[in-house]
């Protein structure tokens, strides 16, 4: 059952960090730079089109991420241990690079 839908998460990953990037550089983006006459209601309605986008993109991302966990390990301890091991190892690789 796992290999039938890891084609598919990897799709969704695959596909789904170009949309991310993008919309994460839109929203560091100021749209007037050129133009320093926009009002704050279209840079408001800017920046909250930029935001639902861009958490629209992560969730394209981080829905296929974190789903095998309950696919490859079926109890509730395999997938606390899991869960937990993904975490340490993220926060190591994080933190660790300073």
């Amino acid at each position: 059952m796992v290999l039938d839908l890891l084609p598919l998460h990897r799709l969704w990953l695959r596909f789904g960090t170009l949309p991310f990037a993008i919309c994460f550089v839109l929203l560091w983006v100021v749209p007037s730079e050129r133009n320093f006459n926009a009002s704050q209601m279209s840079q408001f309605a800017y920046y909250t089109i930029a935001l639902l986008l861009q958490d629209t993109a992560f969730t394209s991302i981080a829905i296929p991420y974190l789903s095998p966990t309950p696919e490859i390990a079926q109890d509730y301890p395999d997938r606390t241990s899991l869960a937990s091991a993904r975490l340490v190892a993220q926060l190591t690789l994080r933190f660790g690079k300073r």
